[in-house]
């Protein structure tokens, strides 16, 4: 009597395995967390400077297309582009360029950058946010590395970063013989030594 309980509970547990590993493998990735690289100097981004945006997720993920994530820069949205995203080692390079190889790194599939580069019309002096759900597939996919029919869940919360942006330039009025022309300089320098702007 009692070999023959024991053997109907070994029977139970053999079969609940294999579906709680199933239900464990067709669960969709989902974001897990968002990081807002900081500047390359100082805490304000500059004109021409890329803004650069780590999405993770819970699990590895195949993409394709370009999906964007929205970014409130002030008052205006504007869309940072996942780069190179079909490629972790490329997607990878602009943020192991920024020394923060900790965040993702050349073989990291469970994650992807997104970029923007700053325009002279941007300015923000209370820091970059990002709405919840401001992640959109833009006509791409975002799925399961293991399986291509598992979509991933995009829904995130709000993430807010410390760093301001001032793509701003400075405007000096010149006199010509033809009349007033306008000159305008870059609050910062075009180059970097270490080639990041």
């Amino acid at each position: 009597m009692v070999r023959v309980l024991f053997a109907g509970v070994a029977a139970l547990l053999l079969l609940a395995a294999p579906m709680g590993e199933a239900r464990a493998q067709d669960a969709s990735p989902r974001v897990s967390r968002i990081t807002v690289l900081p500047p390359v100097s100082g805490d304000t981004y500059q004109p021409s400077e890329r803004i650069v945006v780590v999405v993770r997720f819970s699990d590895d993920v195949t993409v394709t297309g370009t999906p964007q994530i929205e970014l409130t820069i002030g008052s205006v949205t504007r869309q940072a582009a996942c780069f190179y995203c079909s490629d972790v080692w490329h997607s990878s390079w602009i943020v192991r360029n920024r020394g923060v190889s900790d965040v993702m790194s050349h073989d990291d599939e469970a994650a992807r950058a997104f970029s923007y580069t700053v325009s002279a019309t941007d300015f923000d002096s209370d820091g970059i946010s990002i709405a919840a759900n401001a992640l959109t597939l833009n006509g791409g996919t975002i799925t399961l590395a293991s399986d291509a029919d598992t979509a991933a869940a995009l829904e995130h919360a709000a993430v807010r970063a410390d760093a301001t942006v001032d793509g701003r330039t400075d405007l000096i009025r010149i006199v010509s013989p033809s009349g007033f022309q306008n000159l305008y300089l870059d609050r910062a320098p075009a180059w970097s030594p270490d080639g990041t702007k």
